[in-house]
């Protein structure tokens, strides 16, 4: 890892370097990912994942107690047997050893491309999806950390990750967001701010 990542980042780095899937950070620890400091307390690390690493998943944490959540019924407290996970899916991680909790989200790939939404559709490359932040480590892109946070109801958490991340965001990432936001809701109340950016 380059940069000095707080401990519960590097040691969720550590954890996953010989994970065969693709895995990357979203959520609170992705926005300071990209601020390159710690804004903030999180609950625990919120990791995506492909779905199709659903199986590598539970085979690489077997020691670990995983709770699956996925429709029609979202809560489940039982340890997760390896059924297939239905989007959206995650799933909760705790071990004795850790004095936090992993929540894996998992996401549609088709080919190369994320699938963000599937009505109204909007996908983008992987590539350009996730990407290695100050930290080392592969994390959501900035304008998708943004756009996960606006897309349904926004807590004050979100309002805070908007401020800090706004002025970061270039030209073209700024015109993406407000775009995909629209394509949401056409009134999105983000909308105005980030043109004024």
């Amino acid at each position: 890892m380059t940069g000095s990542a707080p401990e519960a980042v590097a040691r969720v780095a550590v954890l996953l370097n010989a994970f065969k899937g693709t895995w990357f950070l979203i959520g609170g620890w992705a926005v300071d990912s990209w601020l390159g400091r710690q804004s903030r307390e999180h609950p625990d690390v919120d990791i995506g994942l492909f779905i199709g690493d659903q199986g590598t998943l539970l085979r690489y944490l077997r020691d670990w107690h995983l709770t699956a959540h996925d429709p029609p019924e979202q809560s489940h407290d039982d340890q997760w047997d390896g059924r297939p996970l239905n989007v959206p899916a995650h799933v909760h991680g705790k071990h004795p050893d850790w004095p936090f909790e992993l929540d894996f989200n998992f996401n549609v790939r088709s080919g190369d491309e994320l699938i963000l939404n599937r009505e109204p559709a909007l996908s983008v490359s992987s590539s350009e999806a996730i990407q290695h932040s100050a930290w080392g480590v592969p994390t959501l892109s900035q304008e998708l950390v943004l756009w996960h946070k606006g897309r349904d109801e926004i807590r004050e958490r979100d309002e805070a990750d908007l401020e800090a991340l706004l002025p970061r965001l270039d030209a073209r990432q700024r015109d993406w967001l407000a775009r995909s936001l629209a394509i949401l809701d056409s009134n999105h109340p983000w909308l105005e701010r980030i043109a004024a950016q």
